[in-house]
């Protein structure tokens, strides 16, 4: 059996262009069902991995006796404690460790630094 396909000649410009609108859409939509399908699975395996739903900010709870506090700043881990240190040496020590380890500084935490 032989199938005969009716190919038309010319397309207008504007029907070019909804049928290249038409692509893209269909494009993008893939692309997002494609993106919460990655970060469905994301959260399935943190899960299913550690059997407790992933912690969306790791801000310790503040007493209310303990008055106003300043919050840390943005990447900051928390609070140091400096013992027989001035901020400028730690600050380096800091630096020097961070880039000793080749890792970003906001990415380490730092407990206490102090002098022997």
């Amino acid at each position: 059996m032989m199938m005969v396909f009716a190919v038309s000649e010319s397309v207008k410009l504007s029907e070019s262009f909804l049928i290249s609108l038409v692509g893209f859409a269909v494009v993008f939509a893939a692309l997002i069902v494609i993106m919460y399908m990655v970060r469905l699975i994301t959260v399935l395996s943190k899960i299913i991995g550690d059997g407790k739903p992933p912690v969306v900010s790791e801000q310790p709870p503040v007493p209310a006796s303990a008055g106003p506090r300043l919050m840390p700043a943005a990447g900051s881990s928390g609070e140091i404690v400096l013992k027989d240190v001035d901020e400028k040496t730690a600050a380096l020590i800091m630096a020097i460790v961070a880039d000793e380890l080749r890792a970003p500084l906001n990415e380490l935490r730092f407990k206490s630094i102090r002098m022997k």
